[in-house]
């Protein structure tokens, strides 16, 4: 049985475009993904509050605000020429890289309490509250930060 060139290419574009304009359709709008997210956030212990506004390149970034103790210092961090810096204001969240599927990944938050670093995703939940999550190797912690505003004060860039 022979087939027919032509009818062959028709059906193979067809099939082409309804592949990339269903792929387009189910693709999350990754801007929107950020612009949800961005707002202040009371952490799950209620120490403290992270504001999370757009680092400038569409990635997030995180800062303490409203903190507890509004006088603490850094004062666990490794580099001791940072330990009298304030927490108030600090930088916790960046570096972080789109996911398609959604949320960000291969971000860094850094834990005043120890003074450390991890690697660490974020996305928002099912149920409204922002899924933070901090991995040691394979080794993770995940929190839900419950949402108190969607306003944020003036940007700053990352420290770091």
């Amino acid at each position: 049985m022979k087939r027919n060139p032509e009818i062959n290419m028709k059906t193979t574009i067809k099939a082409l475009v309804l592949t990339l304009s269903t792929s387009l359709i189910a693709t999350p709008c990754l801007a929107s993904d950020l612009s949800s997210m961005v707002g202040v956030w009371q952490t799950d212990d209620a120490d403290g509050r992270v504001e999370i506004y757009d680092c400038g390149d569409g990635t997030p970034c995180g800062r303490l605000t409203n903190i507890t103790n509004a006088d603490a210092k850094d004062q666990f961090n490794p580099d001791p020429s940072l330990r009298d810096r304030p927490l108030q204001g600090l930088v916790m969240l960046n570096k972080f890289k789109a996911k398609k599927s959604g949320g960000f990944k291969s971000g860094k938050i850094y834990n005043p309490r120890d003074g450390k670093s991890y690697k660490s995703a974020i996305k928002l939940s099912e149920t409204g509250q922002l899924q933070v999550k901090a991995c040691v190797a394979v080794f993770c912690q995940t929190q839900y930060w419950t949402r108190e505003s969607t306003t944020v004060s003036e940007p700053v860039l990352p420290a770091n």
